[in-house]
């Protein structure tokens, strides 16, 4: 009787632990579904942020278009490009201050002046003739400040670095309607097979210049 009730009780234990197992296994893919759902529930928050900074950014670049649309037309000049010029021949440039006349005379490759040596590789020493052909009294250094050199038309160029060159006396002062003045500009630049002297290109995008002119030499006609 006793083994009976044993066996009775061992089938009866199994049957429990047994629905107890399968009650644990059918619970899991409820735990799995509600941390998706929980999961979906987050995503559309970290995308609507994502979005929003987007939208912040691209508000900015907006509003910087804006203030760069904002800028001064300056206006449109009246004196044609010289794209050609050669050394000896005289150009025309006309800015938002001033309209003079700019003849490259001679240019001369260095390696120093009086010791006094470049940053780069060359020294390129420019006799220059400068005339006014504004109707009131035009500043030279202001004028001259426009003009720069370079060895690569679609690079940027370097300006006139005469001031730092005490043996060469900077061209600087005012200079009225009408007169001319003659001196040096002292361009640095790489060595290079063709050099351009040329009106600053960033100038003619914002419009503080209203022409180009571009004077070419080789490194033949600069020694």
């Amino acid at each position: 009787m006793k083994m009976i009730n044993l066996l009775v009780s061992l089938t009866v234990a199994g049957t429990l632990l047994t629905a107890c197992n399968n009650q644990e296994t059918t619970d899991t893919p409820s735990s799995q579904e509600s941390s998706e759902d929980s999961s979906e529930n987050k995503n559309p928050q970290v995308e609507d942020s994502s979005e929003g900074l987007t939208e912040r950014i691209d508000s900015s670049s907006d509003d910087e278009e804006t203030e760069n649309d904002s800028s001064p037309n300056l206006g449109e000049g009246t004196t044609e490009d010289q794209l050609d010029l050669r050394i000896g021949d005289t150009g025309k440039i006309e800015t938002s201050l001033n309209m003079f006349e700019l003849t490259v005379n001679s240019v001369e490759m260095m390696d120093d002046i009086n010791g006094e040596t470049p940053e780069i590789d060359k020294i390129i020493l420019t006799d220059v003739t400068l005339k006014n052909l504004s109707d009131t009294t035009m500043d030279i250094s202001e004028a001259l400040d426009v003009i720069e050199i370079t060895s690569m038309l679609e690079g940027s160029g370097f300006p006139d670095f005469s001031q730092y060159y005490d043996s060469v006396e900077t061209l600087e002062g005012q200079l009225e309607s009408g007169e001319e003045i003659k001196g040096q500009l002292v361009f640095e630049e790489n060595e290079s097979d063709e050099y351009f002297i040329r009106v600053s290109e960033g100038l003619i995008a914002a419009g503080g210049a209203k022409n180009q002119a571009i004077w070419t030499f080789t490194k033949d006609e600069a020694e």
